[in-house]
């Protein structure tokens, strides 16, 4: 399985790891000013689709048909539960439920795992190469990078 870090940054804009742009990393971010510009519900909704959009096409290559909650953790939703086999419409609100952070947990399935990262990072490991990872992740205005996992995944 080859791992992958995904996000929002553009990686040119990190020097010795850090990234260099004042940028929002949460969604409790919104309404506040960034580069003089506030951060809007729309333009974090039209981040987050993105993201959820991703992950979706990358199941869907790999022909993953059924996923599960592999791992659960501060659950703030009681419809969440260790272990749950998730739909199609259910990973989606799962992933949005995690990336705006209220609760945390992995998406699991032979050949695949996907879970959020800090600072609107997105980890996932699968059988796609470098390559084919790069070209879907620009298509939808991402960007992607080996990843070595520290431990769960």
């Amino acid at each position: 399985m080859n791992y992958y870090r995904i996000s929002k940054y553009d990686p040119t804009f990190r020097v010795n790891g850090i990234y260099q742009k004042d940028e929002w990393t949460s969604f409790s971010d919104v309404g506040k000013t960034y580069d003089d510009v506030t951060f809007t519900m729309e333009a974090y909704l039209d981040t987050e689709k993105r993201y959820t959009n991703l992950v979706l096409s990358i199941i869907e290559i790999q022909g993953v048909s059924s996923v599960t909650l592999g791992y659960l953790e501060n659950p703030r939703h009681l419809s969440w539960k260790h272990h749950q086999k998730l739909i199609s419409t259910e990973i989606e609100a799962f992933m949005r439920d995690s990336l705006r952070e209220t609760c945390w947990g992995q998406i699991t399935a032979n050949d695949f795992i996907w879970e959020a990262g800090y600072d609107y990072y997105i980890h996932v490991g699968c059988s796609l190469d470098q390559a084919t990872m790069a070209n879907m992740t620009l298509s939808y205005g991402l960007f992607v990078e080996p990843w070595e996992p520290i431990e769960s995944l």
